[in-house]
């Protein structure tokens, strides 16, 4: 039985009272989750390797989005309590990465938030300068494959995608194309 694990991405206000879309959470001055340098009322996302990992059957994105939503929720997560909602970076035939993982803002990874991406555009470029290697509690996670199933730009690869017994893998530790998008597909029955 095959498993996976998502790396995930979300949504965060910086603001006390900022007003944003729905999944955005509002994170308090001085909170130990606000990057370095970034000031009053700015947005930003942040991107985690969960610890644990699921079976990659399913082609409802909401699976994968409440598995990531449980795992930053769970004990020891460092994100715990924040009100923010998690979206996987995974893509399904009926949802792409790049519009399932939303982003709008710079994006930095939890830990040393070193900035992953400056914006949609930065991280669907096909490559990133910082690796997602760290989990939920803020660990360096390690070297080890992702199932996403789409192309480097987000947008879903018909007959890779999550749910199609062919998924596209990432690997957390990548930072060129590799991160989104590495070797071929593999049967969710077999890793």
């Amino acid at each position: 039985m095959c498993k996976m694990t998502l790396a995930v991405l979300c949504v965060v206000g910086l603001a006390l009272g900022l007003a944003g879309a729905a999944q955005a959470g509002t994170i308090l001055v001085g909170d130990p989750l606000i990057p370095p340098g970034l000031g009053l009322g700015q947005t930003f996302h942040l991107a985690f390797a969960t610890s644990t990992s699921t079976q990659a059957y399913s082609s409802d994105i909401a699976y994968y989005n409440a598995f990531v939503q449980g795992v930053a929720d769970s004990a020891g997560s460092i994100v715990k309590g924040h009100g923010i909602t998690w979206y996987a970076i995974a893509a399904t035939a009926s949802k792409s990465a790049n519009t399932n993982a939303f982003v709008s803002a710079p994006v930095y990874r939890l830990n040393d938030f070193a900035c992953v991406a400056t914006g949609y555009s930065d991280l669907w470029d096909g490559s990133i300068p910082y690796a997602i290697q760290y989990n939920e509690g803020g660990t360096l996670r390690g070297n080890y494959s992702v199932y996403v199933g789409c192309w480097p730009n987000g947008d879903l690869e018909v007959g890779a995608t999550l749910g199609s017994g062919n998924n596209r893998t990432g690997l957390v530790e990548g930072t060129g194309g590799g991160w989104i998008r590495h070797g071929a597909e593999g049967n969710a029955s077999w890793c």
